[in-house]
């Protein structure tokens, strides 16, 4: 095997394995404890960092997680571990990390997730500030 087929099969593992724990988390909620899902986030920091195939995949299923547990946990009128500021300021922060947006379209995709809208349609730095908001 090249060195190219070993990173694949490297990273096609790694996603399966970081996929397979969020649909975990998402099919039994009370497995999703901060330190999981805090977890969860740096194993797809890395991955998207390091491997081959893009993790724009795994942030949207990660995405989506979050968003689920918040839905429950206000549905249920529970106050989970996890209040819904912790998971904005953190995704916030994570796109900011990224630092692959220019400071409109971080304020379109902080105006998305405070109002609770699924980001990831237009959460990608082709897309300029003004297209993210009509995208919104």
């Amino acid at each position: 095997m090249s060195n190219k087929e070993d990173w694949f099969a490297v990273s096609s593992f790694l996603y399966s394995g970081i996929s397979s724990k969020i649909s975990l988390c998402k099919d039994f909620p009370r497995l999703a404890t901060p330190k999981n899902l805090k977890e969860l986030e740096d194993a797809i920091k890395i991955y998207s960092k390091n491997c081959i195939t893009s993790g724009k995949h795994l942030r949207e299923e990660y995405q989506a997680l979050c968003e689920s547990l918040l839905k429950q946990s206000m549905e249920n009128g529970n106050k989970r571990e996890l209040p819904q500021e912790n998971i904005l300021a953190r995704t916030i922060e994570d796109y900011r990390k990224q630092e692959r947006f220019d400071p409109q379209q971080l304020k379109q995709i902080e105006i998305g997730l405070q109002k609770g809208i699924d980001v990831s349609k237009y959460v990608d730095p082709c897309y300029d500030g003004d297209q993210m908001l009509e995208i919104r």
